[in-house]
């Protein structure tokens, strides 16, 4: 009897509580508190409530698979593309039901509170604010995070003086899985590859600087010797195009994690100015590790084909 009585008296306790955590439970999804990250949009699928600040979405199992989020009222956030707070940053103040719409789904890595915004004690920055589906094109913004003035372009433009938007463009938005070229020049000349979108063109070193674009591929370049170089392995993440000898590699210094050959035979070297070690690739490398030059590519330059 004593033992069924202490069996009993479980259970009615984890019956009394059961009700509580749960309602507990969707008290805090709703993103009343602090901030609510989920990672499908519309604020449904996996999902996790932080209070406080959180420098590291691994260990929260929510690194780069954000896609909708709610900030608590009155309260403001800062959301970051890597952890410990580094990478591109953006203030949030309310509910984004789909960061995709804004080039910032399954980036965020890290999150924490702006001091001073609860209670009203502090500056309110503006909200994250959705853009319209890009379906098709390059949106070239005159601001960073995709604010200012924007152009939707759709076709290649040898000259963007013709469109009033000449070497004005600090951010851009790129249609799903769209490639383009954006210029330093006229005419496409002095071009990199992007594949995905920018909230801050300083990091392609291209702020203010583009005057021509147009879908990757386009026209009679077709067909000429090149090597694509990509910041994660197996060809994936931001790229830059090497048609000739590139000293510098100005702001992708370091960066190569996997390069994607078109052509020829290429020099890759660990310093700038064709310099230090140097390997001699002619076909595509889904991990540049593999030859010790991952992150370590300097400069680039095309070179005789070995025989």
């Amino acid at each position: 009897m004593r033992h069924a009585a202490f069996v009993a008296a479980i259970l009615i306790t984890a019956v009394c509580l059961t009700p509580r955590d749960v309602l507990s439970q969707d008290a805090r999804l709703i993103g009343g508190v602090g901030l609510t990250v989920f990672a499908d949009p519309d604020f449904q699928g996996q999902a996790a409530s932080l209070r406080n600040d959180t420098p590291d979405f691994r260990r929260i199992g929510m690194n780069d698979i954000v896609s909708s989020l709610r900030v608590g009222t009155g309260e403001v956030w800062e959301v970051c593309e890597h952890i410990n707070f580094r990478g591109r940053c953006i203030v949030v103040s309310g509910p984004v039901n789909n960061l995709h719409d804004t080039a910032w789904g399954d980036m965020i890595s890290s999150a924490r509170r702006v001091r001073g915004s609860v209670g009203g004690g502090g500056v309110r920055p503006p909200g994250l604010t959705p853009l319209p589906p890009l379906r098709s094109g390059i949106d070239l913004f005159t601001s960073t995070n995709f604010s200012g003035n924007r152009r939707t372009f759709t076709r290649a433009e040898a000259d963007l003086r013709r469109q009033n938007f000449n070497a004005v463009a600090r951010s851009l938005r790129i249609a799903p899985g769209e490639q383009w070229e954006v210029c330093a020049d006229t005419n496409f000349r002095n071009c990199l590859i992007v594949n995905t979108s920018w909230s801050d063109l300083n990091g392609l070193g291209m702020a203010r600087r583009i005057r021509s674009i147009r879908p990757w591929g386009w026209g009679p370049g077709i067909g000429m010797a090149s090597i694509v170089l990509f910041d994660q392995t197996n060809f994936r993440g931001r790229t830059f195009r090497v048609d000739g000898p590139e000293a510098q590699m100005a702001g992708w210094a370091g960066r190569a994690q996997s390069v994607q050959v078109n052509g020829g035979s290429w020099q890759l070297c660990e310093r700038t100015g064709f310099s230090g070690r140097c390997i001699t690739v002619s076909q595509s490398l889904p991990d540049l590790g593999s030859m010790n030059m991952s992150r370590r590519v300097a400069s680039v330059r095309p070179v005789a084909s070995p025989r």
